[in-house]
């Protein structure tokens, strides 16, 4: 936008549910979180043109629409709607209902870690197209829209199952036109993980809903230095060298980390330790050792204890 808004003005959006967006200077009305999305990958595909992208959404972005509008975009969606009727080799029918007889091959195994156990899945991989020729029915009920009719749309689905002996199967049915292997496919969606886990951080990590700011652009500096820091924190995370390991060891355990090999470092102390590391770095530039050996001994009768520890 060519000015940030007053705190009114924000106050005003979030009481009409409209959209306030530096894309445009006009407010935008929310309809739903589809068309949202649909305006977030057309943003994304404006600003970075250079960039192989592949958008990642769950299951509740699985609409006829939006995957007519990724159409000539790389994408993965996890199917919801299993009921929707597809045209497979001619015939039409329910896609849980062509699944039903698509074979599975093992494709080795998973383990997945959970609070108090450790589990190992075997895991069966198939996959098949589908051609979509049905409308969308997108506020149809809500807006009373009529069905939008759109062209036909081929689709690969890919099926993804764990399996363990006695316990129902973890089933994944993906939308997607990549070219490349089912396994690859699988990972690009685990992807999405990284990237809920991202946005949880910054949420919970660096308490975004305890914020004060209501001024657009305080908001969004502050969201932007967030969103540096956050991304930098898990940068330290995905270290693979042996002398990187050992800073982020340091780090985490500067941020409360016991240390033990079956308890994961998380993001979060591992921000602790680097806000930690970064005041001492600070310190040891504006004060000398020994100044902060006096500073320590005029405050040892009120900080005793701390500072003996």
């Amino acid at each position: 936008m060519t000015a940030f808004p007053s705190v009114r003005r924000l106050r005003s959006c979030a009481a009409t549910k409209e959209i306030l967006s530096s894309q445009s200077d006009e407010v935008i009305p929310f309809l739903d979180h589809l068309e949202q999305a649909e305006r977030a990958v057309d943003s994304v595909e404006k600003f970075l043109p250079e960039r192989l992208l592949t958008h990642l959404f769950d299951r509740e972005f699985d609409d006829v629409k939006l995957l007519r509008h990724l159409a000539q975009r790389r994408y993965v969606i996890r199917c919801r709607n299993l009921s929707r009727i597809v045209a497979v080799h001619g015939e039409k029918l329910s896609i849980g209902r062509h699944l039903e007889s698509l074979k599975l091959q093992q494709s080795g195994e998973v383990t997945r870690r959970f609070a108090q156990s450790t589990q190992t899945y075997s895991m069966w991989i198939g996959e098949t197209e589908a051609t979509m020729t049905n409308p969308s029915l997108r506020g149809v009920q809500k807006r009373k829209q009529k069905p939008q009719p759109g062209a036909p749309l081929r689709v690969r689905v890919v099926v993804s199952e764990l399996r363990q002996t006695g316990e129902k199967p973890l089933r994944w049915v993906l939308l997607t036109n990549l070219t490349e292997s089912a396994i690859s496919v699988l990972e690009r969606y685990l992807e999405r993980w990284k990237i809920e886990r991202l946005f949880y951080f910054e949420k919970v990590g660096f308490r975004l809903e305890c914020w004060h700011q209501e001024n657009a652009e305080r908001i969004a500096k502050r969201l932007l230095l967030v969103q540096i820091a956050a991304s930098a924190v898990y940068q330290i995370s995905q270290a693979t060298d042996d002398k990187s390991i050992q800073v982020m060891k340091s780090l985490a355990k500067l941020g409360g980390w016991c240390g033990r090999k079956q308890t994961p470092i998380g993001p979060t102390m591992l921000m602790r330790g680097a806000l930690l590391f970064l005041a001492a770095m600070q310190l040891i530039q504006l004060h000398s050792k020994r100044d902060l050996f006096a500073m320590a001994r005029t405050l040892e009768p009120y900080l005793g204890q701390i500072l003996r520890r």
